[in-house]
């Protein structure tokens, strides 16, 4: 007998989470920011929806947004992003990105949590449940 891990993100269009890409959840160390940062990277680049669990995803900001990528957690009260700097930026293209279900926060006080500077006037960032 032989076993397979089978997990929701194996689903077609189903999210992924963004454990399964090395994130470290709740640990503010510059080495798990860095991680996560990667993890996220990763894990938008599949162009899939990311889902990302409670807790807090520490990432050490500047995090380069595709115009079409979707992040989503598990509700405002449970799952928090939390870093410096500009965390999210979307510089350039069009099209409708998706946040839900997290809060986001800046530990510093510098920086935006979302900057958003397309060059294209059709750029729809979709927003349900972000605080």
């Amino acid at each position: 007998m032989s076993l397979t891990k089978v997990s929701y993100s194996m689903i077609n269009g189903a999210p992924i989470n963004i454990l399964d890409y090395g994130a470290i959840m709740d640990d503010s160390s510059s080495a798990s920011k860095a991680a996560n940062k990667a993890a996220l990277l990763s894990s938008l680049a599949t162009k899939r929806p990311v889902y990302v669990p409670s807790g807090i995803l520490w990432i050490n900001g500047d995090i380069e947004f595709p115009q079409d990528g979707q992040l989503i957690g598990a509700g405002l009260e449970s799952t928090f992003i939390k870093g410096d700097g500009d965390l999210f930026k979307v510089t350039t293209g069009s099209g409708t990105g998706l946040w839900q279900g997290f809060t986001i926060e800046n530990d510093a006080t510098r920086g935006k949590l979302f900057k958003i500077n397309t060059g294209a006037d059709n750029y729809a960032p979709q927003m349900a449940g972000v605080s």
